[in-house]
């Protein structure tokens, strides 16, 4: 038997509990967040560590090739 790895879904939860804040209109909540959130992406990739513009198409291309990757390690543990 082939334990399941060890998967942290960081991005995956960080992200579902930022909708979950904002549909529980949670500004305090939501803002402290979104900080995490760009903590953690920033940690995954260095393109997004800064303050400086980045390309929307790029960065959602990374949020969701990310979040795949996350999930399907499940798929395949």
């Amino acid at each position: 038997s082939n334990p399941l790895p060890t998967v942290s879904f960081k991005v995956t939860k960080a992200f579902v509990q930022i909708f979950q804040a904002l549909w529980n209109n949670s500004p305090n909540t939501t803002s402290k967040l979104l900080y995490d959130f760009k903590s953690i992406i920033g940690n995954l990739n260095r393109q997004y560590a800064g303050n400086e513009q980045n390309d929307a198409q790029e960065f959602l291309l990374f949020l969701i090739n990310t979040i795949h990757d996350e999930l399907n390690l499940v798929g395949h543990g």
